[in-house]
């Protein structure tokens, strides 16, 4: 059972402490009720990185053993990888030091929790130096939004301030969303679509003394990110091992310049993965549904709709034998037949 944040998520000065079960993965037995284990994967939890993803099962293989294992994700786009018996990392786990909060009575946690092996699957900092110069119009409009109201960086993990805004990352739409990923039981990976995106974050504190906080995107009017692409990514990685068998910017930004658009966009949809050994997804704000070599991660189809794709496709067989790929879009139901043949593997690039 994955457990959310604490009711108010910016600040923690009134709940002092690691806060279990906040942010936790916990496994009860299912027939009793008996409590079994718990991983806390965000201790004192102020930066809005709730357990919004459904964990994954599958299975590992390593040291010539198969252990039934769980796939665990939040928001701050760190994979955790657990025995789901023990609930212990397979991969390891290192507690790293993160930065002291500057807010009067707020303790925020010395160490969190980092996967020993695996990488992180999104953008965890900021530095001026990195904003972006895909287009100069971009590039303008970022640059004077951080002079006009003195914007100042971050570091990872860091507390939100109360004195200046900080561009924080991942922000509330960043690393992990609500779809959660997949898991190819043939080749061993789990696939999964992150955001590199961030909130622009201050701690207000009110009339009666209690803290709220401003949030922005951090991005132009037409929500392009002000940091360097890319934006948004599709995943795999090799669950015997943690490491990251490929990696692709997933979304193009189309009114870019031609040679400018490979930038990765946001999205908040899952993969399907049939056994074909495709992966298919839509879910960016593009309006794109795509259909990815599982192994290789290379785009194989795609097809524009109507509208942005904000869900994890279906498979499922018609009458006829043909098997389908659904997705729902904003405004309908986009239903695909792969052309002249009984397996999705067929299907023809444009």
């Amino acid at each position: 059972m994955p457990f959310g944040a604490p009711a108010f998520d910016r600040y923690g000065g009134d709940r002092h402490g690691a806060n279990l079960f906040a942010n936790s993965l916990v496994a009860a037995d299912a027939t009793t009720g008996k409590y079994l284990w718990h991983f806390q994967l965000n201790l004192h939890e102020i930066w809005d990185w709730d357990f919004s993803s459904p964990p994954t099962l599958l299975e590992v293989k390593k040291d010539g053993k198969a252990i039934p294992a769980i796939a665990a994700i939040t928001k701050s786009a760190l994979l955790f990888i657990l025995d789901r018996v023990t609930g212990k990392p397979i991969h390891g786990v290192t507690d790293v030091p993160v930065p002291p909060s500057p807010v009067e009575g707020e303790q925020a946690w010395p160490t969190q929790p980092m996967p020993a092996v695996t990488p992180p699957l999104a953008r965890l900092d900021f530095s001026f130096d990195e904003i972006a110069t895909v287009t100069p119009e971009l590039n303008a409009y970022c640059k004077a939004w951080i002079a006009r109201e003195n914007l100042r960086p971050s570091k990872r993990f860091e507390p939100i301030p109360f004195d200046r805004p900080m561009i924080r990352f991942p922000g509330g739409e960043g690393g992990a969303e609500w779809a959660g990923g997949g898991f190819d039981s043939a080749l061993g990976y789990y696939i999964i679509s992150t955001n590199s995106l961030g909130y622009v974050e201050k701690l207000v504190k009110n009339k009666q003394g209690k803290w709220g906080f401003t949030t922005a995107h951090f991005a132009d009017k037409d929500q392009n990110p002000c940091q360097q692409p890319p934006w948004g990514h599709l995943t795999a990685v090799d669950v015997n091992t943690g490491k990251i068998a490929w990696r692709v910017n997933l979304g193009t930004t189309d009114k870019f310049p031609e040679g400018k658009r490979d930038t990765g966009r946001p999205s908040n949809g899952g993969p399907t993965l049939p056994a074909s050994g495709l992966t298919f997804i839509g879910g960016t704000d593009d309006a794109w549904f795509r259909a990815f070599d599982s192994k290789t991660g290379k785009l194989l189809w795609s097809h524009k709709l109507d509208f942005a794709a904000m869900a994890t496709p279906s498979t499922f067989t018609g009458k006829s034998g043909k098997q389908y790929v659904a997705v729902i879009a904003t405004g309908g139901t986009a239903i695909y037949a792969p052309p002249g043949g009984d397996s999705l593997v067929v299907f023809s690039l444009p």
